[in-house]
């Protein structure tokens, strides 16, 4: 699935359709509340592969500027969350 979904297609009962064992972008509120809470959960893969290249590279963002344009909620509060643990 890719937000913004087109109108007339309600976000909120898809969302919820999407079985949390297999949310591999963590967009079930299941999942969200779980990454929000720093509970064991699946990670979205491209924000978890950004970091990845970060530390791959040697790459220090502690006191960068960083900007993000997700069109994704769990995108931006997993990056915003993430980001604020490591630095």
């Amino acid at each position: 699935m890719q937000l913004p979904l087109p109108k007339g297609i309600d976000q909120e009962k898809i969302i919820m359709a999407i079985d949390p064992k297999k949310d591999v972008d963590g967009f079930h509120p299941e999942n969200f509340g779980k990454m929000a809470l720093e509970m064991d959960s699946l990670l979205p893969a491209t924000p978890f592969g950004i970091i990845q290249l970060f530390e791959r590279y040697n790459i220090d963002t502690k006191g960068k500027m960083r900007s993000y344009w997700p069109k994704q909620n769990c995108w931006s509060s997993y990056e915003y969350s993430n980001e604020c643990q490591r630095n």
